[in-house]
């Protein structure tokens, strides 16, 4: 564990200062740098200012080396520490807040998100009408348009349609009236009218607007939930 002393030798051997030089430059007598560097004796505020003027050392920087033990029991003492640990703690206490904050917006909001595009709140989804259009046969020229629509009254008369039975179905957007004719090889068919049916496409914007959501969510989360670790993180660590 790093102490107060051996970080100063440290700088001072880092900048290639004897102890008399250091001592000359902060204005103490050697024997007291003496004491500092060995912990036997606690600098003041004023010292310990001059001293990382000389070494020419930011607080920060001199800090990284202490575990917050050391930092929280024993650096505190010196005002410029102490002031600089108070202020850390307000930054991390407002990070935590910003944390929990963003981290419960991200819930609301995929929470929003999710049910919105599941619902079709934003992005109505198209509905569009097809008409279903069949024929049961084809039948010859001579013959009764309704020849294949009638004759399951009086199948017993006949049998022989079923044989003929090649049933055909087209696909409309539009109406094409409750029956038409057309042309086909070998006579004709009698397309019927049997309804119209809806469908209701759902828009790809309601699918990524639901798996923004769902991300948002879980995002937020999982934020919450380790809000705890990442505060122990921070307060770990002197910066």
């Amino acid at each position: 564990m790093m102490t107060l002393g051996q970080k100063l030798k440290n700088l001072r051997l880092a900048k290639e200062f004897s102890q008399p030089e250091l001592a000359e430059a902060v204005g103490i007598e050697q024997s007291y740098l003496s004491k500092l560097e060995n912990d036997k004796s606690f600098p003041s505020d004023d010292v310990f200012k001059l001293l990382l003027q000389a070494l020419e050392i930011e607080l920060e920087k001199f800090l990284e080396d202490f575990d917050s033990s050391t930092i929280q029991t024993q650096l505190s003492k010196l005002t410029l520490i102490s002031g600089y640990q108070k202020q850390q703690n307000k930054n991390s206490a407002s990070f935590m807040m910003r944390w929990l904050l963003i981290s419960s917006v991200m819930v609301i909001l995929g929470g929003t998100a999710l049910v919105a595009g599941k619902q079709n709140w934003i992005f109505e989804p198209k509905a569009t009408t097809t008409y279903k259009y069949e024929s049961k046969g084809i039948i010859n020229d001579d013959e009764a348009l309704r020849l294949f629509e009638d004759f399951n009254s009086r199948r017993s008369e006949n049998d022989h349609l079923l044989t003929r039975l090649d049933f055909q179905v087209l696909i409309f957007d539009q109406p094409n009236g409750n029956y038409f004719v057309k042309q086909v090889d070998g006579g004709r068919r009698f397309f019927v009218n049997k309804g119209a049916t809806s469908h209701h496409l759902h828009i790809t914007a309601n699918n990524w607007l639901m798996l923004i959501g769902l991300l948002s969510l879980l995002a937020g989360c999982i934020g919450i939930i380790i809000e705890h670790k990442i505060r122990k993180i921070r307060t770990s660590f002197p910066t």
